[in-house]
């Protein structure tokens, strides 16, 4: 993919299937079958779509007339997916055809849900909801794991599980805080408040006038050894896309605090102690949030953004935005010079590959690993946008 001062074409117009009557609210492709892609609607629908002639080969309107706010399949499997719609997700299977059967109905959220995810393996689900809760269901048992709540004071608009830690789950909200879980004890491991510390003194124009609430979080898809499977982009309410570790640390973080203290004598305790002390405090109390990379490449609230399934695994980020744009980024390949244009916003720490005048809000997007370059685009229209990047 070229970048933008090196693309000499225009981007030709998107396809856009049919099958909704009213905004689409989220698109996922099964990564078992990049030959198909589903995307809900405030139309109460799920439809399933036949990339090969964008034609819809299921619809399931199962979900009481309620909007289907988030969708998701597993890793391994095209024949189950869960979607949510009011305080309810269902889950039903692909195979049973679009007469309406439900699998299962899983009702633990006492209020709307915003998202739903699995986990690696599609053992865990997590669901994010208004009251700032997220429940984590078994998928095999169908029982309610456990409840991560105490933390966020305001809408959970979103989750993601850890990649290399099966016990933990990374969530953010419009308190603008991301927390790390220990969801098998329900308890934080880590708050980070992305509205504290250094980022309060160097906020951009637009940043000052946008809160930083935290509206989408991704993490690379599948199997990622080292550094890869540790990334966790963040998509922020004041234009900014940050890049981080999933562990939330910045060098120095709490894990430092878990060193075993050798002896017995009186001062080796106390020091004991008071780094207990510590690590707790840190704990329980928002810390100042440090990201390794953040680009400032919006005009408006960055409503989602996720790893691309194409190129190089973890290497291109895609962010949508309430400005009408979506933008490509390299963040491994961080570009310290800035670049500056009528269409697109100052770039700190990414290359920006690609700038998509959408001319529409955008509320989700998704890619596929196919042979050409396939990114879909849920907005406020009733149409599943598909553009060929390559």
């Amino acid at each position: 993919m070229e970048s933008v001062e090196e693309e000499k074409q225009p981007l030709p117009a998107p396809t856009k299937l049919s099958g909704h009557s009213k905004s689409l609210l989220c698109c996922h492709v099964p990564p078992s079958s990049p030959g198909v892609v589903a995307s809900s609607s405030q139309d109460g629908s799920v439809c399933l779509f036949d990339l090969r002639n964008k034609d819809v080969i299921q619809r399931f309107q199962c979900f009481g007339g309620e909007a289907v706010t988030s969708i998701c399949f597993g890793q391994a499997s095209f024949d189950i997916f869960y979607a949510a719609a009011a305080t309810t997700v269902y889950c039903l299977d692909v195979r049973l055809g679009s007469l309406g059967r439900v699998v299962q109905k899983y009702n633990y959220s006492m209020d709307e849900i915003n998202q739903v995810t699995l986990n690696q393996k599609a053992s865990y689900l997590a669901v994010a909801d208004d009251s700032g809760e997220t429940k984590i269901i078994d998928t095999h048992s169908h029982k309610l794991q456990k409840t991560l709540k105490g933390v966020h004071t305001s809408i959970c608009s979103t989750a993601q599980f850890s990649p290399q830690r099966p016990w933990e789950i990374v969530t953010g909200g419009l308190d603008a805080k991301i927390v790390r879980w220990d969801f098998s004890k329900g308890k934080p491991l880590k708050i980070v408040d992305v509205g504290s510390g250094a980022f309060a003194n160097h906020q951009t124009s637009v940043q000052v006038f946008n809160p930083p609430f935290i509206h989408a979080l991704a993490t690379p898809e599948g199997k990622l050894s080292g550094e890869a499977g540790k990334i966790l982009a963040v998509a922020r309410g004041d234009g900014a896309v940050d890049i981080c570790n999933i562990t939330l640390e910045t060098g120095q973080g709490s894990e430092s605090h878990g060193s075993k203290l050798k002896g017995s004598t009186s001062a080796g305790r106390s020091k004991a102690k008071a780094m207990a002390k510590e690590a707790a405090d840190e704990r329980g109390s928002p810390r100042e949030y440090t990201p390794h990379t953040s680009i400032e490449g919006h005009t408006a609230a960055v409503s989602c953004v996720t790893f691309a399934r194409f190129a190089l695994s973890g290497s291109f980020i895609i962010s949508g935005s309430n400005d009408k744009t979506i933008k490509v980024w390299d963040w491994s390949q961080k570009d310290e010079e800035t670049l500056a244009s009528s269409e697109c916003n100052a770039i700190k720490g990414a290359q920006l590959k690609l700038c998509i005048n959408h001319k529409k809000k955008v509320n989700w997007l998704c890619t596929a690993a196919t042979r050409s370059e396939n990114l879909y685009v849920t907005d406020t229209s009733k149409f599943l946008c598909v553009y060929t990047l390559l």
